[in-house]
């Protein structure tokens, strides 16, 4: 053939998505959702990056902008703070549907995965599109760690420890209620 089409592929996706450029075979977007289900502390990391290495790579050092809230339903307010997080190019933006918690608990937990597959749909619409990920961190670390530090902890160890990458926390108007 007179293009070799594997390496044409890879460099298409290169030019559309910028964050395949470290690890061509899977973007930040894709990494983030490889966590459901896998992470239940900092330390539990180093396993889950063993069985996903294209994963934990594409975490790895990156600029990440963790969003979570309830997302009961994703609003355009939700929508639109994840668009501004995306016109800053070098940002990932990890969008996390919480569980229940104190003053929030009526069906969040039944309405759970609702919740993810709207944030989905969320993410699949531009600006958003190859820029921003769902993932189910809390729910996944649960009641305990969810709330606690360890979440801090485990989305840095995700970016590569102290020292990689940037971890920026995303916040709704509601959270200082």
């Amino acid at each position: 053939p007179l293009i070799d089409l594997p390496l044409f592929v890879r460099a298409c996706s290169i030019a559309l998505n910028p964050f395949s450029v470290r690890d061509m075979s899977m973007s930040v977007v894709q990494a983030i959702r490889a966590t459901r289900g896998w992470l239940h502390s900092a330390s539990s990391v180093a396993a889950w990056a063993s069985e996903m290495p294209e994963a934990a790579e594409a975490l790895r050092g990156q600029n990440l902008v963790y969003f979570n809230g309830a997302f009961s339903p994703p609003t355009c307010a939700h929508a639109h703070i994840a668009a501004t997080i995306c016109q800053d190019p070098e940002v990932a933006v990890w969008l996390d549907p919480e569980p229940a918690r104190p003053g929030k608990e009526r069906w969040q937990n039944e309405t759970m995965q609702a919740r993810i597959d709207m944030c989905d749909l969320l993410v699949q619409e531009p600006p958003l599109r190859g820029r921003a990920g769902v993932g189910s961190l809390r729910r996944d670390l649960g009641r305990e760690l969810g709330t606690s530090v360890e979440l801090f902890r485990t989305l840095r160890e995700l970016l590569g420890g102290p020292g990689g990458g940037k971890l920026t926390w995303a916040v709704g108007a509601d959270v200082f209620e």
